[in-house]
């Protein structure tokens, strides 16, 4: 049957080939990461983050697919402190029905692959913080 979250299970499998077996609250492993997948008001959508940073998601509805992934960001603190988090960065979107799920996941895992926008981010967060905290706090990197 067609219906928002097989779509979402069937394309995230192949995205994440490592993605353990959902529990019974919508949680799964995929190595370090951790996926969240919910489901309401007519959307499936998976999260995938590590501990409060969230990385990808890709959200069904319908026909629609759409994907987005976070990039390294500062994050300022209610304190004043800044401190390493995301931010989504970018996002696409794909008609898809179940012989399309395939292609859609490829195209999906090949829009994820951001490595150099990733690493680039990454050492702007990095300079920034050095410069502005003075080692005050740890990068988790």
């Amino acid at each position: 049957m067609f219906n928002n979250e097989s779509v979402l299970k069937s394309i995230a499998r192949r995205v994440f080939p490592d993605m353990g077996t959902f529990s019974s609250g919508g949680e799964a492993g995929i190595g370090l990461w951790d996926a969240r997948l919910s489901v309401g008001g007519g959307v499936a959508w998976l999260t995938v983050g590590l501990g409060r940073d969230e990385l990808f998601e890709i959200r069904v509805q319908g026909s629609r697919v759409e994907a987005v992934y976070a990039v390294p960001a500062v994050v300022e603190y209610g304190d004043g402190k800044r401190g390493y988090g995301t931010a989504w960065a970018d996002s696409r979107r794909w008609k898809c029905d179940w012989v399309d799920v395939p292609r859609v996941s490829a195209d999906i895992r090949e829009f994820f692959n951001n490595t150099d926008e990733f690493l680039n981010e990454a050492a702007k967060v990095r300079r920034i913080l050095e410069g502005s905290s003075a080692g005050s706090r740890e990068v988790p990197w």
